[in-house]
């Protein structure tokens, strides 16, 4: 546990994160970046109907499980295999009493396709529920290798647009030592929420922290280099990662 009390700016609504970083002495302001709801059922009661026409279902997120899992209340067929990329997506999965055929080695798309062509085959056919945000390059990089791949979406995610002010004030009052991003998504949103103030000048006094590749590149993307980014992507590393650096920012 850490001496002090620094506050930490948490864009991520749940997980536990919060609660974690209290236990280690550090103050918590959650501040969602991204709303999040399920479709209208109707949407993808096509793809439920026809769920034995699949041989695989991918998930790359939690979210993707959880609003999956609401719509389609049945077992799944037997000949189905799921597979999944993160630890928290694994987790889901399996509250929900279903086995992972493949996971890959590491949590990020491009080990995921270049390690999943050992077990799908071309011609195979795969539902991969995400959400309206999700990135397209794992799809596209499926069916080049000729799998039949179709995205549905089950979910969507949105920017809190009336919270602008409320953001500003927290980061040009110098209240927040840390921010926390756990997704490309809440960096974008961050950004679109700010664009017209000058939040780069606050973030001078602020660190970044952020869980997993996409969301690293993303922020140097937007020119935020973050400090504190753990080699496994769940948020207790993150809270170990941030507990190491400020223990070691105590002792100068």
């Amino acid at each position: 546990m850490i001496n002090h009390n620094p506050t930490v700016l948490v864009t991520r609504q749940g997980e536990g994160i919060a609660e974690k970083l209290k236990e280690e002495g550090f103050e918590t302001i959650l501040f969602p970046l991204i709303t999040i709801t399920p479709v209208p059922q109707k949407q993808i009661q096509k793809e439920i109907e026809r769920i034995e026409d699949y041989q695989w279902i991918f998930f790359t997120s939690k979210n993707a499980v959880k609003f999956f899992f609401s719509f389609f209340v049945e077992e799944l067929p037997t000949t189905i295999r799921i597979a999944a990329i993160g630890e928290r997506t694994k987790q889901a999965i399996e509250s929900f009493g279903y086995e992972i055929t493949f996971v890959p080695s590491a949590f990020d798309g491009d080990t995921f396709v270049k390690e999943v062509k050992e077990v799908v085959h071309p011609g195979e056919k795969i539902l991969f529920p995400k959400g309206n945000l999700a990135r397209k390059e794992i799809t596209a990089s499926l069916k080049k290798l000729g799998m039949i791949v179709h995205d549905v979406i089950v979910y969507e995610t949105r920017l809190p647009k009336d919270r602008k002010e409320e953001l500003a004030s927290l980061l040009g009052g110098r209240q927040v030592s840390y921010i926390v991003f756990a997704s490309p998504s809440a960096v974008d949103n961050f950004v679109d929420l700010l664009g017209d103030t000058n939040w780069r000048k606050w973030l001078q006094s602020v660190q970044i922290a952020c869980i997993g590749p996409v969301t690293h590149q993303k922020l140097i993307d937007y020119g935020m280099e973050p400090t504190i980014v753990p080699s496994t992507y769940t948020f207790s590393a993150l809270v170990d990662e941030l507990v190491r650096y400020e223990k070691v920012e105590e002792k100068k």
